[in-house]
């Protein structure tokens, strides 16, 4: 599995060795520190960087890139999705995630969608009183 580690290994320009340059710029291309020089990175601590959300984090969605090296893509995908759903990014459910039944996008920590997860829960509820009804032998 990639992480977010190997990201900030392979494409963070602030990545020395696991300590941090801190270096970022601004929109009129003039330069400033975001955090001290030689620090530990912050991705291994587990905490959110600045830097990584916006200027790393965009080279997934560049589909040249994607064609060229399908895998790598895909790896870097597979990581940036860890960082977005446990290093608590903000904005919308993670693209990818779909319903076992029917294919409906969902959020993170579901199997199924609302409508497919109500017909599950019944069918489940169904078998269980089917069961303690043999169990108790009054079916």
């Amino acid at each position: 599995m990639s992480t977010p580690i190997v990201i900030a290994r392979n494409h963070c320009a602030n990545w020395d060795g696991g300590l941090c340059t801190g270096i970022d710029f601004r929109g009129d291309g003039s330069m400033f520190r975001f955090r001290p020089e030689g620090r530990r990175c912050l991705l291994s601590s587990h905490e959110r960087c600045s830097y990584f959300e916006t200027a790393v984090l965009p080279i997934g969605a560049n589909k040249e890139w994607q064609q060229k090296y399908p895998r790598e893509a895909a790896q870097f995908e597979e990581g940036a999705h860890y960082y977005r759903v446990h290093f608590g990014m903000p904005g919308p459910a993670p693209v990818g995630r779909k319903c076992s039944d029917c294919g409906v996008q969902i959020g993170p920590r579901q199997r199924y969608c609302a409508q497919c997860r109500q017909k599950h829960r019944k069918a489940t509820k169904t078998a269980s009183q089917a069961k303690w009804r043999e169990k108790d032998g009054t079916v």
